[in-house]
């Protein structure tokens, strides 16, 4: 295989991942995410529909069709959820000014005192079967949250 010929592709890839990962290059270019300092329930939210979710978040303002579902945006878009066989799997959500602790995990409904599964600079992750697949904290700037991702059902 020549290498070569992928490499500008990888450099892409990289490139465009680190921008949409990155704080400090969404906050350079001018992109401002949508925060939520709202409680927002994700064991109680996993696994309902979008009606029931709607009863708890309001009304997406937006939805779209991805590989896996319906990909909705709620909270003006501080919230995303994937919904997968119609129900709530995959959530992000971006807290406002939420600490980079364990202690946040109560911002989702979920218990602070669960010591993390693993964690380093760029994640806190807790496994918190059977309620949920996966939690995982990322962080942003000055030792808060840039976004969590909750894995309810599917990996």
């Amino acid at each position: 295989m020549n290498y070569l010929k992928i490499l500008p592709s990888v450099l892409i890839f990289l490139l465009a991942a680190t921008v949409l990962i990155s704080p400090d290059v969404a906050e350079a270019v001018g992109h401002e995410q949508a925060v939520t300092s709202d409680f927002i329930p994700v064991a109680i939210l996993a696994g309902q529909s979008k009606a029931e979710v709607a009863d708890a978040l309001g009304s997406p303002e937006k939805c779209e069709k991805i590989k896996y579902g319906d990909k909705c945006a709620y909270k003006n878009g501080a919230v995303t959820i994937v919904f997968i066989g119609g129900k709530a799997d995959w959530f992000t959500i971006h807290p406002k000014n939420a600490l980079y602790h364990a202690s946040s995990l109560s911002q989702l409904g979920l218990p602070t005192n669960i010591r993390p599964t693993f964690q380093n600079k760029h994640v806190l992750r807790w496994e918190m079967a059977p309620t949920l697949l996966e939690v995982a904290l990322f962080p942003g700037a000055e030792n808060t949250i840039f976004f969590i991702h909750v894995r309810a059902r599917t990996p």
